[in-house]
């Protein structure tokens, strides 16, 4: 299966897709924390590779939200406004006197 760029980016918006060493790399264009159990970074060899392993962080995706709606109580995920990127929160706290700690720390 002959996937573009274009079509990756269609079928999974929230990712930056490009090629890179010899594969393909999917960033979150906003990222979630590390303990979320979600990746921030994909990577497949061929494009369709990078879609299947999209596919599954979606259906992880899916399941993590749904999981976190039984435990809030809430009928569905807060939006992205409910949801600080995690620099903002890292910015947020710098500004209030805390020690800058970098990504994955």
């Amino acid at each position: 299966m002959n996937l573009t760029v274009q079509q990756l980016l269609g079928r999974f918006p929230g990712w930056q897709i490009t090629d890179m060493a010899g594969g393909w790399v999917a960033i979150r264009a906003i990222l979630v924390p590390s303990d979320s159990g979600l990746s921030n970074v994909r990577c497949g060899a061929t494009p369709a590779e990078l879609a299947g392993n999209l596919q599954a962080e979606s259906g992880l995706q899916r399941s993590h939200s749904s999981e976190m709606n039984r435990c809030s109580g809430e009928s569905r995920p807060p939006g992205p406004a409910a949801r600080p990127s995690v620099m903002a929160a890292r910015l947020r706290g710098r500004a209030e006197g805390a020690p800058f700690r970098g990504v994955g720390t």
